[in-house]
């Protein structure tokens, strides 16, 4: 978390972050600047006439700038050399609290909400609040019955990514981490995690109708099977 006077560099208006006063202060230009030029298409405005000519090219289908790695091309090249990055694999924005770095300027901003506890991305189904645009798409898949994440191997679908590579390492026939107690390995630590508190007799799963305590949670659901077999028994009697 940073300190507070690590946070001096926030925009009021928008709760965005930077290290230094000169980049706050041209960002706060974006707030208070007349967009007095409009795209005649589609009437976004913008600061100045060179801001509308370089956004008009997003309404052609013409992409001059083209990759020499791959099929991609942009309408601008400032798109092109941030791509090139991911081909040199360079990351050149470096955090300045924890060194982490990225490929994106975007990234890095919206990796340091994390540092300034900052979740501005709200759901609008639970209000479950996230500290980036991504992890709340992801999130919203848990919304819907859509599964966008599919097994090539399986054809096992998951609604986010995160679930999807977990699953694929079952496939995996390396079993990485073995159990010190008895030596059975799993292909995930929260498997081997799972199986620890057989051995450790912890048990962290309570029944909310008997009190009655588990070390896994399917042993839990399993038991409560039995709760939901009785008072179904119990109305069908009546």
């Amino acid at each position: 978390m940073l300190t507070h006077s690590e946070r001096k560099h926030q925009c009021e208006i928008c709760e965005k972050v930077f290290f230094a006063a000169s980049d706050l202060k041209r960002h706060k230009v974006s707030h208070i600047s007349v967009k007095a030029n409009s795209c005649d298409i589609c009437k976004k405005k913008f600061q100045s006439s060179a801001h509308v000519k370089q956004h008009m090219r997003c309404h052609s289908e013409k992409r001059p700038y083209k990759c020499k790695h791959c099929d991609k091309s942009y309408i601008q090249s400032s798109h092109l050399s941030k791509h090139k990055l991911y081909h040199t694999q360079e990351q050149p924005h470096k955090c300045e609290v924890c060194e982490k770095c990225f490929t994106d300027k975007r990234d890095l901003q919206t990796h340091l909400n994390v540092h300034l506890g900052l979740k501005l991305h709200k759901c609008t189904m639970c209000q479950k609040a996230f500290s980036s645009p991504r992890s709340l798409r992801n999130h919203m898949f848990t919304h819907s019955e859509m599964k966008p994440y599919k097994c090539k191997f399986c054809d096992k679908e998951f609604a986010r990514l995160g679930n999807l590579k977990q699953h694929m390492m079952t496939h995996n026939e390396t079993k990485s981490f073995k159990c010190p107690c008895c030596g059975k390995c799993f292909h995930l630590m929260q498997t081997l995690k799972r199986h620890s508190l057989t051995h450790s007799g912890e048990k962290i799963h309570q029944c909310d109708i008997c009190e009655k305590k588990f070390a896994l949670l399917a042993t839990l659901k399993r038991h409560q099977k039995v709760h939901f077999d009785k008072k179904k028994e119990s109305i069908q009697s009546l």
